[in-house]
C-alpha cells in the first residue's frame, strides 16, 4: 500500500498541476479492503499528507472547498471501504452458519463436502 502511494505521489508532483489526486483511491480502497478500518484510515490520511506535500499550494493552508472536499473523500473511501467490507464478510457468515446454534448449516456443510471429496478423489 505505501509502494502504491508513493507511485501515486511521484506522479502527482510530476505532473504539477495536472489532476492526478483522484489515483489516491486506489490504494486507499485496497487499504480499507484488505486490513479493515484501521488500514483504511492510515491510507487515507497517508494520501493526505502526500496530496499536500505533491501540491506545495496547498502548504500554504488556504484551503478552497474543492480541496477540503478531497480530504473529506479520501477519509470516507477509506472507513466505508472497511465497513463495507466488514458488512460483506458478515453477511457470508451469516450464510454459512444457523442464527439460533451458530453451527454450520447444510449449504456450508455441502461446500466443505465437495472440497473434501475433490480432494479425496485427487490423490486416490
Amino acid at each position: 500500500m505505501a509502494g502504491a502511494l508513493l507511485l501515486v505521489f511521484f506522479a502527482d508532483r510530476a505532473t504539477g498541476s495536472a489532476p492526478v489526486q483522484h489515483l489516491y483511491y486506489l490504494p486507499i480502497f485496497l487499504a480499507g479492503r484488505r486490513l479493515g478500518m484501521r488500514g483504511g484510515v492510515i491510507a487515507a490520511l497517508s494520501a493526505i499528507v502526500l496530496y499536500h506535500a505533491a501540491n506545495t499550494r496547498l502548504l500554504t493552508f488556504r484551503y478552497g472547498e474543492a480541496d477540503i472536499v478531497q480530504i473529506v473523500l479520501f477519509l470516507l473511501v477509506g472507513v466505508i471501504t472497511a465497513r463495507l467490507t466488514d458488512d460483506a464478510e458478515r453477511l457470508r457468515h451469516l450464510a454459512l452458519t444457523d442464527d439460533l446454534t451458530g453451527l454450520h448449516n447444510l449449504r456450508s456443510f455441502q461446500a466443505h463436502l465437495s472440497i473434501l471429496v475433490t480432494g479425496v478423489t485427487r490423490h486416490a
